[in-house]
């Protein structure tokens, strides 16, 4: 394996290439900066326009990626109470599906205070 070249052995172990792998992580930091980050600020300098001499890296990652903080949903952070205990529904439906060599196969149950009311499950080909 030491002397076997990089790109081969990345193609025959599925693994990502590792620019492409770097670039993966870059965009979903990028697209996870709070409004709060001391970062944000200069990263919304840095989409108004591209900086052609002594560019920054985050010039660099708004613009290859097209991020647009401006566009993002706002999602507030929760917290939950690490003693919280969900309550107990009266209605309970358990989903699984998998397909394999063009079959392609399902299956539900679904719980009414703790017992079992009905399961279907079904198999077709594709």
């Amino acid at each position: 394996m030491r002397t076997t070249a990089a790109d081969l052995v990345e193609a025959h172990a599925n693994w990502m290439p590792m620019r492409v792998l770097v670039d993966r992580y870059r965009a979903n930091v990028a697209l996870r900066l709070p409004a709060t980050h001391p970062l944000h600020k200069h990263m919304q300098k840095a989409v108004q326009r591209r900086v052609k001499w002594h560019q920054a890296p985050l010039h660099a990652l708004m613009h290859d990626f097209n991020i647009r903080p401006d566009q993002r949903e706002p999602i507030a952070p929760s917290r939950i109470d690490p003693k919280w205990q969900p309550d107990s529904a009266a209605v309970q439906v358990y989903m699984d599906g998998s397909g394999m060599d063009g079959q392609i196969s399902a299956a539900a149950v679904l719980y009414r205070n703790g017992q079992i009311e009905a399961e279907a499950m079904l198999q077709a080909g594709i």
